[in-house]
């Protein structure tokens, strides 16, 4: 499983686990599990940012255990490994 955050074209940006094969063709839904939506973040890092260093200054909402995310998808991000480890304390 990887940790992933997606973006979809409604501004939905969510964060969970996908299978490693998802996500690697274009989509309008991918099933993602111990999913938590990013409901607003004002770092000032931008949506990228949340990948690359983890919630910090995020609304999070609470995590869910499956969920059909579906698009349009516009992005499939990879979370560093700063972020993982952030994310896995909430």
């Amino acid at each position: 499983m990887r940790l992933v955050m997606i973006t979809t074209s409604y501004k939905g940006i969510f964060v969970g686990h996908i299978t490693e094969d998802a996500g690697q063709e274009p989509t309008d839904k991918i099933v993602i599990t111990d999913v938590r939506n990013v409901i607003n973040f004002r770092s000032g890092q931008g949506f990228l940012g949340i990948a690359a260093n983890g919630p910090e200054g995020c609304k999070v909402g609470p995590a869910c255990g499956r969920a059909t995310v579906m698009g349009p998808i516009t992005g499939v991000w990879d979370l560093s490994e700063t972020a993982a480890a952030e994310w896995a304390q909430l």
